[in-house]
Formats: C-alpha cells, sequence, structure tokens
C-alpha cells in the first residue's frame, strides 16, 4: 500500500489533469444522456459538481486509469463503476444510489449504511478491513478483501453474498442467505445462539491469530526449500 500511496501523491503532485480532461470530454455530450461512459484515462482528483447540469443522467462508468480521488456525485446518479482505478476512499455518494462497483482499488474501509436504496454492492479485488453495508442491500460481492468479521443478521433482504479469498474473515448469521460462496477454510458462520458466549469470542480470536501464524510459517517453510534446493 505504500507504493500506491506514493504513486497517488505523485500524481496529484505532477500529473493531476483528470479534472480538465473529464470536463472538455463531457462538453462535447448532449446534456440530455442518461448514461456516461468515461472513455479516457484520467490521472488525479475529480469534482463532479459539473455534472448537476446534466438533469437526466443516472449511470457514470470510468474505464481503467490513475483516478485518485472522486467527489460531489449528482444526486440523480444510481449506478457508478469504477474499475482499476486508485482509489483509497470513497465518501459523498448519492443517496439515491442503486448499484456501486468498484473493482480492483485500493480501498480499505467502506461506510455505505447511509444508502438506503443501494440494493447491489460489489468491491472486489480491493484491501477492505471493515465494510458498513445498508439494509436494502441484496446482492453483495466483496471477492479478495481483508475482511476479518461479518455479520449479517439484520440484512434480511440479502440474497446473495460472495466472500470468498478472505482467508480471515468470521461470517456470522448467514445461513438464510440462498446463494452464499465462501472459501473451504473460512472460519464456518455459526448462529446467533453461540455467538453470544463469551467462550465463542475467545475460540473465534484464537483461531485467527493461529490462521495469521500458519500462513506466515508456512511462507517461511516455502522460502526454506527453496532456499535448499538451489543450494
Amino acid at each position: 500500500m505504500n507504493i500506491i500511496y506514493q504513486e497517488r501523491e505523485h500524481i496529484i503532485n505532477s500529473n493531476n489533469t483528470a479534472q480538465h480532461n473529464i470536463e472538455s470530454f463531457v462538453e462535447t455530450l448532449d446534456k440530455s444522456i442518461q448514461e456516461l461512459h468515461i472513455h479516457i484515462e484520467l490521472f488525479g482528483n475529480v469534482d463532479c459538481s459539473f455534472l448537476n447540469d446534466y438533469k437526466s443522467l443516472k449511470t457514470i462508468i470510468f474505464q481503467q486509469g490513475s483516478l485518485t480521488g472522486l467527489s460531489n456525485l449528482p444526486q440523480s446518479i444510481l449506478h457508478v463503476e469504477i474499475k482499476k482505478n486508485l482509489l483509497v476512499e470513497m465518501e459523498t455518494l448519492p443517496q439515491q444510489l442503486r448499484t456501486l462497483k468498484i473493482e480492483d482499488n485500493y480501498l480499505t474501509f467502506l461506510d455505505v449504511s447511509n444508502l438506503k436504496h443501494l440494493e447491489e454492492l460489489h468491491v472486489t479485488h480491493n484491501k477492505l478491513t471493515d465494510i458498513k453495508l445498508p439494509l436494502s442491500i441484496i446482492d453483495c460481492v466483496l471477492i479478495n478483501n481483508n475482511l476479518k468479521q461479518l455479520d449479517v443478521k439484520d440484512f434480511v433482504k440479502l440474497e446473495t453474498l460472495n466472500v470468498s479469498e478472505n482467508p480471515l474473515l468470521l461470517l456470522e448469521n448467514s445461513s438464510f442467505i440462498k446463494n452464499l460462496t465462501i472459501d473451504e477454510n473460512q472460519i464456518t458462520p455459526i448462529g446467533a445462539s453461540y455467538i453470544d458466549s463469551s467462550t465463542y469470542i475467545e475460540e473465534a480470536v484464537q483461531a485467527i491469530t493461529y490462521k495469521e501464524a500458519l500462513n506466515k510459517y508456512l511462507a517461511l517453510k516455502t522460502k526454506y526449500e527453496n532456499k535448499c534446493k538451489k543450494e
């Protein structure tokens, strides 16, 4: 992550051209458009306030680039997609948002609990250690992150959940989910009745600690064996 922060800082200080380029791109378009596909690579931060003049705009999709920040999306926006950029946070999203896809970025925390209409969320291949979801969520894909705990007890509308490739995740109260995808070696989901006991909490912490230690041991063992082969 340090390398990513260095790259972001370099872009912001030396090549922060995203605002100019996106405004130049959009000004050629009809103001009645409903979908905006940004087909140019962006470098730096974008303040989307200028899009407020596009009253019919519902969807905005950013292609792969080096977008380091995104703010002030119009409240009319219902669908946002941002793949393979350099985002480390997302704040002040439109309150009417229905779909959010932020894939192959570097988010470590995401709070969308205030988005009361959000139904579909895809945050795959990020660095999430924590996430806060809205009760409206139906489809949630969190593949390849660093989540350690997720309790879905209150998310009664949730139908699809994919939390594979979160090796230290403790998933709680997920038995009602129709389409659930987890790794075979993830900590097994359990019911609320057991979760209340102090014994369970202690066991869960020990399990996470053990898995962390095991991963480190296996990495060191592989390194040692490779060294022996070379010698």
